[in-house]
């Protein structure tokens, strides 16, 4: 992207090692938020396209309680979750160790937990919308 570019060019002008260092402290958890966000995004999206084309009035009607529904969509968005924490994880620990003396389990327990929030968040908000436009538009 271009913030990714123009940071580049600050960073690679920079001599000081403190100061490339709080830069680069300052833009990751910005880099974070973003990855987060997208998965508010993304599963709000999703969720109000089936509310959409009503398919989950079809799935009630075959039968499937709303905490299945629920738990089905918590158990997929899991799923995406953790591959995204991987990689995250991957890139803050030992791509470019901006981690490495915090604990493993720490980074990866704040990670889950954020996704976590975001899925609870847009479970909650979804309720709200009915088109797919105004959702992401207000997320």
């Amino acid at each position: 992207s271009i913030i990714s570019i123009v940071l580049f060019r600050i960073f690679a002008q920079i001599d000081s090692g403190n100061i490339r260092a709080l830069l680069l402290a300052l833009t990751i958890p910005l880099y974070l938020l973003l990855a987060v966000q997208s998965a508010l995004q993304n599963a709000m999206a999703e969720i109000v396209t089936e509310k959409e084309s009503k398919m989950k009035i079809v799935q009630e009607i075959y039968g499937l309680t709303p905490t299945m529904y629920w738990l089905s969509w918590a158990g997929y968005f899991s799923i995406v979750s953790c591959l995204c924490v991987l990689a995250i994880y991957i890139l803050l620990a030992l791509v470019a160790p901006v981690m490495g003396k915090s604990s493993p389990i720490f980074v990866i327990c704040l990670l889950v937990l954020s996704y976590l929030q975001q899925f609870e968040f847009a479970a909650i908000v979804s309720v709200f919308f009915n088109k797919l436009q105004t959702a992401t538009a207000m997320s």
